[in-house]
């Protein structure tokens, strides 16, 4: 970001508002597409944290068809999403860094890792391992993005009573509203646990990937 930053707004402070715009050279522009490629992987990191943090903030608002269950799923589908999608900005953004030239499409593990401008590379290994972790997470993905919903046998009960409890006539089942809000609440906490520290794992990959890049951040924008 540091490096970026000037050539950013040196550029941003050559417009003036209503008038013609200023074009930018070719550092600038190498240097506004890096910036948001950077922002796209920070982006998606943060959403992690977010759709973590956001697990246990489900409130029922009226007339809404989500109940707790739907919202929890919801949350964690979303999350398995972002975890994995980080890996495809990693390497869009390797793509645009050593100006391989790919259409982002075609920004895959066999057109950016092995390519020769990155093959030996500290970028290279530092991609591997990212790719080596998402890995972990990609069936579950893949099961949600082709339309299957996220499974867990502990959610199942949970899942059975918060349908029933919207009956129209739930009878005794109100008795146990407690218990089920307890076991929930139980539920959400060690996934929140176990979700943080896979969080935690794919930053500390993000900030190796970031160190190793610099040096190539630096020569896309200096032609060094």
């Amino acid at each position: 970001m540091k490096l970026l930053m000037p050539t950013v707004t040196d550029f941003i402070s050559r417009q003036t508002p209503k008038e013609i715009i200023s074009p930018a050279s070719d550092k600038e522009k190498a240097a506004i597409e890096i910036l948001m490629g950077i922002n796209k992987i920070t982006e998606c990191l943060d959403q992690i944290y977010f759709s973590i943090e956001m697990l246990s903030g489900f409130r029922k608002k009226k007339n809404s068809k989500m109940n707790r269950h739907d919202y929890i799923v919801f949350m964690i589908e979303y999350f398995y999403l972002r975890i994995t999608s980080i890996f495809d900005r990693s390497l869009r953004f390797s793509n645009l860094v050593f100006d391989i030239g790919l259409p982002e499409r075609e920004c895959r593990e066999s057109t950016i890792i092995k390519n020769s401008k990155i093959k030996g590379t500290k970028v290279e290994e530092s991609l591997k391992k990212l790719n080596k972790f998402t890995l972990n997470f990609k069936q579950i993905r893949n099961q949600v993005a082709h339309s299957d919903a996220f499974e867990d046998q502990e959610l199942y009960p949970i899942r059975d009573y918060y349908y029933l409890i919207e009956d129209d006539n739930p009878g005794s089942l109100n008795n146990y509203k407690h218990i089920f809000k307890t076991r929930t609440d139980r539920y959400v906490h060690d996934k929140k646990n176990e979700l943080t520290e896979s969080a935690e794992q794919i930053s500390d990959l993000i900030h190796d990937f970031f160190d190793s890049i610099v040096p190539y951040v630096e020569t896309r924008i200096n032609g060094k």
